[in-house]
């Protein structure tokens, strides 16, 4: 719902390139930023500053339990995907589902706390 977490920090540095994209899972409270994503909001307040909203912003409804099939499932539905950060989960099981989606031809990466990434 876009509340809080590091989201806070990543959407103002990437909402406003049109090459990227947000992709909302689960349910969005009405009030909340993911909702006024959803509904189409171009701009919304993050730390009092105003972000504008160029990056595409999609839904995709996913179950918080989702399981790996689910997950690899999602990442072949996402149009025009080229990278996948796989950033939750044990290590070994990370690692385990970026090797799967790069055999299905994405680039995925399991970061290290503190890395750094330019698209």
């Amino acid at each position: 719902m876009l509340t809080g977490g590091p989201i806070l920090y990543y959407l103002p540095h990437l909402a406003s390139d049109q090459k990227n994209k947000i992709i909302l899972v689960g349910y969005q409270a009405i009030g909340t930023r993911g909702r006024a994503l959803q509904d189409g909001e171009k701009e919304i307040e993050i730390d009092r500053r105003k972000v504008k909203i160029n990056m595409t912003v999609e839904t995709h409804h996913l179950s918080a339990h989702a399981d790996r099939k689910q997950l690899e499932a999602l990442v072949g539905k996402i149009k025009d995907l080229k990278s996948v950060y796989v950033v939750h989960g044990e290590i070994s099981r990370s690692e385990d589902l970026r090797t799967s989606i790069e055999a299905k031809g994405y680039k995925a990466t399991v970061p290290s706390i503190g890395s750094e990434y330019t698209m």
